[in-house]
């Protein structure tokens, strides 16, 4: 009762109170368990709080974004901040991926146009909570969680498809031998509580059904509800934590990746970072190089090895692309890491029509769509220009790191067999028909993209503040290359929309939406320039881009997103035209 420094207050009390009865243990109890969960409501600061972590999982996540209304939404879950010639423009929302403007964003676009933008409608959206409840809350332990599974010739349909086509190669989730030892585990009869490897098992084979069935669906094989099956896996997840095996993790991958291919981003992220940590404890970052032998027993051991290098792998590329995606740190540190690539890793990353599908047998690293060399510099790029810690370099440190990764990424770009080459500008380029379409298409999105990630760093130098700046010259020649990098991706796609898988979707859809926002700075800062007329132009095809993506069905979650590109472009349209009639008075 004593303010610190001050004199004891009196009090009315009398001097030696009756002490009061000591509560009994159950209220005592009762009450601290009351009171944490009110301090556990104030921190998650939503009016539906989880009762526990099953309502936390059945709930698919918390609705933390757009809890209050907010013109300008802070930063509190973004990491990526976006410059542009000296101003601090915003953020990358978690969530969806579309840039939101920061309030120093708000003023410099009011400045340039003399108009408020209004982005309520696109930053208060929240997706759909569509993650079914497939089981009831458990009360008496496992007995009331036992998912059914589908019949057995099913799974082996959806297994003998996988294996016989390249998604194999590009997305290798299961081993053939191993995840028939997976599915005979699932397939027990049990009686009573399950344990923890059939429970881990049953996820894993449910997970591999969604994964698939979203991937690379086929009229020949019989229909999966994708969505109900990854839910039903997700509804596994409390009873699986404590199992550390390649099923776990293999599940966890599989979630990650079918959440980041149905555009729930912020699953996604969550799945990855259990995903991570259980590979970290079965030692998938290092290599294993013990000497091979495929004879007898220790054919499994290998084929295990094998497999988790390839789930590091996945782990890794997936890491890299959810840090842009989202904004936020990566998981996985490269300094711990053994990334060694085998020395013909470009021949098998580009094949041409003469590699057998025996070539890839005994790879530990996956075909991605994209090039690890490249995720590799995507991952040094956020290190050296977006981290923390890059915040706070000088003008001269950043342009020197921005020059060195502009010369490493043309080095990557010389690698590249010049079949597969992209460059930069809005000329198609005319290439033969590659084995691997989608391959094609992401590997040139993926150049523009880096091209113009490493350039917009410039955008936060000290020097657009003084125009006598002698850095002035390099800072803006940056800047112009991270635009017309910009251009570049936006015309790539106008051309190659038409051959986008269904399934890519949600991954092809980021390109669009981190391109439209540097073209936009480019015309607030420049609304006089010839190209302003063009750039708005081809701002405006970015709806129907998005529309245009081959879909087997139109989900809530991409209408919503469709809605949100759609009024986002619209809303930068009309300002970048306010903006060329401000400076045209």
């Amino acid at each position: 009762d004593r303010p610190i420094g001050g004199k004891r207050k009196k009090t009315s009390q009398p001097a030696n109170p009756r002490p009061k009865q000591p509560p009994r243990p159950q209220e005592d109890l009762e009450d601290r368990v009351r009171r944490l969960e009110q301090l556990l409501t104030r921190s998650i600061a939503t009016n539906e709080h989880p009762k526990h972590c099953l309502a936390l999982l059945d709930k698919g996540h918390l609705d933390i974004e757009g809890m209050v209304p907010d013109p300008h939404p802070s930063s509190g879950l973004c990491f990526g901040k976006i410059h542009f010639a000296g101003h601090y423009v915003g953020d990358i929302r978690t969530y969806s991926g579309i840039p939101c403007f920061s309030h120093d964003g708000y003023e410099w676009v009011r400045s340039c146009t003399g108009e408020s933008g209004t982005f309520e409608d696109v930053w208060s959206h929240k997706f759909p909570n569509h993650v079914p409840h497939l089981t009831p809350h458990p009360q008496n332990g496992y007995n009331s969680v036992t998912p059914d599974l589908p019949d057995r010739s099913l799974v082996e349909q959806y297994v003998r498809h996988f294996f016989s086509s390249y998604e194999c190669l590009v997305f290798p989730v299961v081993d053939e031998v191993l995840f028939r030892d997976t599915v005979d585990v699932a397939y027990q009869p049990c009686q009573g509580p399950l344990p923890v490897g059939i429970t881990s098992a049953r996820a894993c084979v449910l997970a591999f059904l969604a994964f698939i069935a979203e991937l690379d669906p086929s009229p020949t094989l019989p229909y999966v509800d994708s969505a109900v099956y990854a839910a039903k896996a997700q509804n596994l997840l409390p009873y699986m934590l404590h199992d550390v095996s390649l099923p776990t993790l293999q599940n966890m991958v599989m979630q990650t990746m079918y959440r980041t291919f149905t555009g729930e981003l912020q699953l996604a992220n969550q799945f990855h970072s259990m995903a991570c940590r259980v590979m970290f404890m079965l030692g998938g970052e290092t290599k294993d190089n013990r000497p091979r032998d495929v004879t007898g027993p220790e054919d499994r051991v290998l084929r295990y090895q094998r497999m988790l290098r390839r789930m590091f792998w996945l782990c890794y590329g997936f890491d890299k692309e959810l840090c842009f995606r989202s904004g936020q740190p990566p998981v996985i540190d490269d300094e711990h890491c053994d990334l060694s690539l085998p020395s013909n890793y470009t021949e098998l990353q580009y094949p041409n029509r003469q590699h057998h599908v025996t070539l890839y047998e005994d790879m530990t690293i996956p075909i991605f769509p994209g090039d690890l060399r490249l995720t590799m510099l995507k991952s040094k790029t956020y290190r050296t220009l977006y981290s923390a810690k890059a915040l706070h370099k000088s003008d001269a440190q950043l342009l020197q790191d921005i020059r060195e990764l502009d010369d490493e990424l043309e080095q990557w770009r010389m690698s590249v067999p010049p079949a597969h080459r992209p460059t930069l500008g809005s000329a198609l380029e005319q290439q033969a028909a590659p084995v691997l379409p989608m391959q094609a298409i992401v590997i040139r999105l993926e150049y523009h993209y880096m091209m113009c990630t490493i350039h917009r760093a410039s955008g936060r130098c000290q020097a657009w503040g003084n125009s006598q700046n002698g850095m002035m010259e390099g800072v803006n020649s940056s800047m112009l290359l991270a635009v017309e990098a910009s251009r570049s991706s936006l015309h790539y796609l106008r051309s190659v929309i038409g051959s986008v898988r269904p399934e890519a979707f949600w991954m092809i859809i980021f390109y669009p939406m981190s391109a439209i926002l540097t073209i936009f700075c480019s015309i607030l800062m420049n609304p006089l320039d010839p190209c302003v007329e063009d750039d708005l132009n081809l701002l405006t095809v970015v709806p129907a881009l998005i529309k245009d993506v081959k879909r087997r069905r139109t989900a809530e979650n991409e209408l919503a997103h469709m809605r949100m590109v759609t009024n986002f472009v619209t809303e930068l349209t009309r300002l970048g035209h306010c903006a060329i009639d401000k400076a045209r008075r």
